[in-house]
């Protein structure tokens, strides 16, 4: 069964179902399937969308044979499956997608459930990195700066230039006990095969290696951060992944191009709902059926546009400090 591909769903931190499929079969159906519809500008799903929700439906069921009774997945994939988006599958081979009705997270290992401490009630401020104007030949992102602003009104938040952020201070960011919320240029891998952020120079994933996180919680709101190269045995080298090794217990990723229109949209909404849910993997999912149930037309639901938002990592509660709350401990050390 080497050439098999495997993979488990969880629930309730138990083993629901372990799933050996066939690669052969797999691996074609899903390369066809991702080379015509989740490639960059592709204009597969608006041309012909009832032939998408044959073809997801198809790859539906053969990696879901079985019939699930929880709404929450927990998704340890294996070979070419580490690049399948299963939230945008159709459940039903129409308009019903599974990223609109599951609690979805990945993981890489189960170690992570292993190692995972208990979480604590304390508020959280957010940490705002915007990339507000054109460098190193990557553009300004205007719409980072609307998530700067919403997320500046709503909760206890400190905002740095992506541009003006040196290394030793991104570092010195991951190891303060906030969310970071990262609206820069990210790249899967350039000559030197590395996937990096675009700070003040371009921070390469290998710098992660001697870094410890204290942050919880990532936000990737960057393209391509779940992007990278597949290595057998190890799944997608990708910068949400290096993030999680070093300590973040959950990295909110994009697979492929955020689409800029869409991503402070699909930010307000995962926000709104983390405040309320205080789970990022559930505010992931209600932004999802946000995002379709205000959809006007089909072109709207295509997958391209909200489905490369996924959640990795384990299951936690965020609680996060609101704007202009007041911190009575630096009154009591004044006093």
């Amino acid at each position: 069964m080497a050439d098999d591909s495997l993979y488990c769903v969880i629930t309730a931190n138990k083993i629901l179902h372990v799933a050996v499929l066939n690669a052969d079969e797999l691996n074609a159906k899903l390369l066809s399937f991702s080379n015509a519809y989740l490639k960059d500008g592709s204009t597969a799903f608006d041309n012909n969308p009832k032939n998408y929700f044959q073809l997801s439906h198809e790859l539906y069921k053969l990696v879901q044979p079985f019939t699930l009774p929880v709404r929450q997945m927990i998704i340890s994939p294996d070979g070419l499956l580490h690049q399948l988006p299963f939230e945008a599958l159709s459940t039903d081979g129409k308009e019903t997608f599974l990223g609109g009705e599951r609690q979805i997270s990945y993981l890489y290992s189960f170690l992570q459930y292993v190692n995972e401490e208990k979480t604590t009630n304390t508020a959280l401020p957010v940490t705002v990195y915007s990339f507000r104007k054109q460098h190193l030949g990557f553009a300004a992102l205007p719409n980072s700066a609307t998530e700067e602003k919403y997320l500046n009104g709503h909760f206890s938040s400190t905002t740095s230039d992506a541009v003006q952020t040196t290394e030793e201070m991104f570092v010195q960011s991951m190891q303060s006990k906030s969310v970071l919320h990262i609206a820069a240029h990210a790249v899967a891998g350039d000559s030197s095969n590395q996937p990096f952020l675009v700070l003040k120079n371009k921070f390469y994933l290998g710098q992660l290696q001697y870094s410890i996180a204290a942050s919880p919680l990532v936000v990737l709101t960057a393209c391509e951060t779940a992007a990278g190269q597949l290595q057998t045995g190890e799944g997608v080298v990708s910068l949400g992944r290096a993030f999680i090794s070093k300590g973040v217990k959950g990295v909110v990723t994009s697979r492929w191009k955020v689409d800029d229109a869409v991503a402070p949209v699909f930010v307000k909404a995962f926000y709104e709902e983390l405040n309320e849910t205080h789970s990022p993997a559930a505010a992931l999912l209600q932004a999802r059926k946000k995002y379709l149930q205000t959809a006007t037309n089909l072109s709207q639901k295509n997958p391209l546009l909200w489905a490369g938002f996924s959640y990795m990592g384990v299951e936690q509660q965020i609680d996060l400090k609101k704007a202009g709350s007041f911190n009575w401990y630096w009154l009591l050390l004044l006093l």
